[in-house]
């Protein structure tokens, strides 16, 4: 408010500076004052029709409230206005992604991160957006392997140098340090999900929340006291506005044990920080359903049900499973929850079947198989509730996809988002089945349908299935509370399912099953907060114990699998998005570890990780504090680690002894102030050189 009245004295001063009005009109949508941003905001562009921030800043009000032709309109005229502006493709891409449109919001990311700067903000939050929306399409091969390049493209665009040392000791006599992550504590899906394990923490846990989220409430207050509560086994710490390295510097400097990332490639994200390494494990969790692409992400917590052993997609990250009964999930009820409502179908006669699901997920894929079970039961009808829905545009765009698949536009019935939860939640009382996305299954709009009493019915994904993990989220939460029974496995099993279902919920005890259904979601391991937190610690405990063990064999926790990523020379055969189309050669050589950022009085714990060895430099040895696995060719003298035969990574003189110390793929020296012994040496820091070359100065 202070500042809005510095810039309405300058407007008094100068009526005739849009720029004013317009960082009012920001002001007010950071507020969420979405009709006075639109107010001021225009009153710039009467100044200047051409005005670019406000036709960006008009654009991203009218995204926010879901009017997506209006959207369009104004980031299309701001393209116009300036076309070399990477943030109004970003903007654009939303917008399409909102509509549901997400091929064209991927096509729309992809020219945000291919203007120059490409290690500007908007072009790398373009590179998330485009990372996240390839997890909703059907037929994009290499989900996995496009998440390693960008990892690959990231360190080495933006000069990451991970650190290899920690101020961390063995936790004889001491807490662990638990780090939390996120941008998402306050009224979002990930503040369900993680509130039970802040709630339920023990003492022999210091546990440090990093919160980065840019406007708090309510939410935010009650997390925040849950952590202030744990006196001085609990810190909250807000890093909204902190830079990279500052961020970096604070969880160093903290002495984490282990940190924890909760948002992925989602909005917001501080993977910047992440992608530094600096604590010695480092976990992915909850908030994305994908590898993070990053070698310096350690493990990443899933369940049998969401990545089957020997199912599951590629990931950088090794897989540590939480055990049955339980799943990757806890969740904590809202306390204003309404009742389950008596079924709909019970006094209507005529089954209504339901999605709340972004629109994203209305693939081609989902609105073919929604449209079979609603061609399979007549007098059947849908009910979709989406923030794109509010547009009419859009809404005739999807009555016109169900359409195609024989399905007429009054048996659909369209919503848009109500303000308040309890008001979304009461909306299920008109729907008797909820019918679950692919590829992208629901999580928390199946986890709402469940407590609300509504059955959901989910495809769980198939063997050999691109997308493994998002697709099965709700089959992990439904065998969790004891409902196996709602997954299916074909297409046609989803259909002969529903239409059973459609034939229970008219019966008159549908409305009594609906109150046994919540009943059954509260009294699972599903939400068994203090049980879930035994299991998670139970994890993290043995991670730290085993960066620490002594003995290579004890290097790897219990429960832990190799997440297998994509070999390197499949990486290779793969077109880079994220690197200039002259600038390929990174790709054929970005797989090993880039040179590490040690703090030189930092002691470095041992640092447990499947797969190579480390090699003390001058000895061909395995360290003491060194990794464990793998099955190395050949022993280097220059303190690196070697898979196969292949070098990749060395930190002190010599390569075989002889040489400087460099990295070598094959034939190969990659790293700096590498020398192969047999070849002239070429001074300087050139580009990457071809298998052979060779080169001292860089």
């Amino acid at each position: 408010q202070q500042a809005i009245s510095h810039y309405e004295a300058a407007v008094a001063l100068n009526p005739l500076a849009p720029e004013a009005y317009n960082c009012i009109g920001s002001l007010y949508r950071d507020m969420c004052d979405l009709q006075k941003a639109v107010e001021w905001s225009a009153k710039a562009l009467q100044i200047n029709p051409a005005f670019d921030p406000a036709l960006i800043n008009l654009g991203a009000v009218y995204t926010a409230s879901g009017q997506v032709s209006l959207a369009l309109h104004f980031t299309l005229r701001s393209i116009e206005a300036r076309p070399e502006n990477p943030e109004a493709f970003n903007n654009l891409g939303v917008i399409y992604q909102d509509a549901g449109d997400v091929a064209s919001a991927m096509r729309s990311y992809e020219a945000a991160f291919s203007l120059e700067p490409r290690t500007g903000t908007a072009a790398r939050t373009a590179q998330h957006n485009w990372l996240l929306a390839m997890n909703y399409l059907t037929d994009l091969p290499n989900v996995s392997a496009l998440h390693q390049l960008w990892g690959l493209s990231y360190m080495r665009q933006h000069n990451v140098r991970p650190f290899t040392q920690w101020r961390c000791t063995p936790p004889r006599g001491r807490c662990i340090k638990i780090g939390y992550l996120s941008p998402d504590f306050y009224m979002h899906s990930v503040a369900y999900f993680i509130r039970a394990v802040l709630a339920n923490h023990s003492n022999l846990f210091h546990v440090t929340c990093y919160s980065a989220v840019p406007k708090q409430d309510a939410r935010t207050t009650e997390l925040m006291e849950l952590i202030e509560a744990r006196g001085d086994k609990g810190k909250w710490v807000t890093v909204t506005s902190m830079s990279t390295e500052q961020l970096r510097d604070l969880i160093y400097h903290d002495e984490i044990d282990i940190l924890i990332d909760l948002a992925g490639h989602t909005a917001r994200n501080r993977v910047d920080v992440v992608a530094w390494k600096p604590a010695p494990l480092q976990v992915t969790w909850i908030g994305y359903p994908n590898t993070s692409g990053l070698t310096t992400v350690d493990y990443r917590i899933t369940d049998d049900m969401c990545d089957p052993p020997g199912l599951s997609q590629p990931h950088t990250e090794s897989m540590y499973r939480i055990p049955a009964p339980y799943c990757f999930l806890c969740y904590t009820p809202p306390k204003d929850a309404p009742d389950p409502a008596p079924a709909p179908a019970v006094t209507k006669g005529t089954v209504t079947f339901g999605s709340f699901n972004i629109l994203a997920k209305l693939s081609r894929a989902t609105v073919q198989l929604w449209g079979m079970v609603l061609n399979a039961v007549p007098d059947s009808r849908l009910l979709l509730k989406a923030k794109g829905l509010v547009d009419q545009d859009v809404r005739n765009k999807v009555l016109a996809l169900f359409a195609d698949v024989g399905v007429a536009a009054d048996r659909i019935e369209l919503m848009s988002l109500l303000p308040l939860p309890s008001q979304h939640l009461q909306i299920y009382s008109e729907v008797d089945i909820a019918l679950d996305a692919v590829p992208y299954s629901g999580t928390t709009t199946t986890t709402e349908a469940l407590l609300m009493g509504v059955p959901v019915l989910t495809l769980a994904s198939a063997p050999g299935a691109v997308h493994v993990h998002a697709q099965n989220v709700s089959a992990t939460i439904l065998k969790c509370i004891g409902r196996a029974d709602l997954i299916t496995r074909t297409y046609q099993d989803f259909v002969d399912r529903a239409v059973t279902l459609a034939d229970e919920v008219k019966r008159p005890e549908a409305s009594q099953a609906r109150v046994q259904l919540r009943q059954q979601l509260l009294n699972s391991p599903f939400c068994d907060g203090p049980g879930f937190t035994r299991e998670v610690e139970a994890f993290f405990h043995s991670a730290v114990m085993a960066m620490y063990a002594s003995n290579p064999r004890d290097r790897v926790p219990p429960g832990v699998t190799s997440g297998g990523p994509v070999p390197a020379e499949e990486l290779m055969k793969i077109q880079n998005p994220f690197l200039p189309a002259g600038d390929q050669h990174l790709q054929a050589t970005a797989w090993g570890p880039w040179p590490g950022l040690d703090a030189p009085e930092a002691a470095a714990p041992t640092h447990a990780e499947a797969g190579p060895q480390w090699y003390a430099a001058g000895t061909g040895q395995v360290t003491g504090a060194g990794r464990a696995g793998g099955d190395p060719g050949k022993a280097w003298a220059g303190g690196g680690y070697a898979t196969e035969s292949r070098v990749h990574h060395t930190t002190a003189a010599g390569y075989e002894g002889r040489g400087a110390g460099g990295r070598r793929e094959e034939s190969e020296v990659l790293g700096p102030r590498g020398q192969h012994a047999e070849e002239a040496p070429q001074q300087g820091a050139g580009p990457w050189r071809t298998p052979g070359q060779t080169w001292s100065g860089g």
